[in-house]
């Protein structure tokens, strides 16, 4: 991977996998987690993505 040169990126990448695997598997209850975990990172583009996705799940409760 990019670790030496972009540790964020490496992080992301990973974030993504979890996600992509969340979505294939049906494992939505594992989602409020990844959430948490994202927004814990703070990764720009993924900590919005996230919030607005809890948001999202809010409106639908």
């Amino acid at each position: 991977m990019m670790s030496a040169r972009c540790p964020d990126l490496d992080t992301a990448v990973g974030y993504v996998r979890v996600f992509g695997k969340m979505l294939t598997g049906r494992l939505g209850s594992t989602v409020p987690a990844w959430i948490d975990a994202v927004d814990a990172s703070q990764l720009p583009g993924l900590t919005g993505f996230a919030l607005h996705l809890l948001r999202r799940m809010i409106l639908l409760q």
